[in-house]
């Protein structure tokens, strides 16, 4: 993600207690583990999806921002592969 996108994904994801409290609410016992897993994607191809606005979090970029998000990933990515922890 740029920036920009990384800030509005943020802002829509509840917090690991939300879930655990909406559990807990209902009767559930339940812990929250986090991990990462490595990921690798063509920086092509994300790029690509990005412009497609694949996901929710582009939906509310305009053209322009969009564009300019897209080439702030490209910068910071040299081409081909690109791995990173999810």
């Amino acid at each position: 993600f740029f920036e920009a996108a990384r800030d509005v994904w943020r802002a829509a994801q509840p917090s690991a207690d939300h879930f655990v409290d909406a559990f807990e609410k209902h009767g559930f016992s339940c812990r929250v583990d986090v991990a990462a897993y490595p990921a690798v994607i063509d920086r092509e191809v994300w790029l690509g999806m990005m412009r497609n606005r694949f996901w929710s979090t582009f939906a509310g970029f305009s053209d322009g921002e969009l564009a300019a998000g897209v080439a702030e990933v490209a910068a910071a990515h040299p081409p081909g592969p690109t791995a990173f922890e999810e």
